[in-house]
């Protein structure tokens, strides 16, 4: 299965340098971390990166993630119809990471 993944060059968050932005398909169930259940499809995420050279560096749960689409099982068309519309998502996530470290 494909991931997309790209790297927007900020500080807007201290002590990273970049915004990981993700679009990824997830078979769904329980996510152990938060115990919830998510469904299948695809999903968007952003996540305040520190990048030095080959090294990358995170800090968990300082991200945020939102279903695209759900699907009944992964296809390339529909993966690349995700990354089309993750464009979209992607700004919104963006302005609630801003407005999530404005208030912090």
């Amino acid at each position: 299965m494909k991931r997309h993944e790209k790297y927007i060059e900020t500080k807007e968050f201290p002590g990273n340098t970049h915004l990981q932005v993700s679009v990824y398909y997830y078979k769904g169930g329980i996510n152990y971390f938060n115990s919830r259940s998510e469904e299948r499809g695809f999903y968007i995420s952003v996540t305040p990166v520190k990048k030095e050279g080959i090294m990358i560096s995170t800090m968990m749960f300082s991200g945020l993630s939102q279903l695209i689409f759900t699907v009944s099982r992964y296809s390339d068309k529909q993966y690349n119809l995700a990354v089309e519309r993750s464009r979209d998502l992607e700004q919104q996530l963006i302005n609630k990471l801003r407005d999530r470290q404005k208030s912090a």
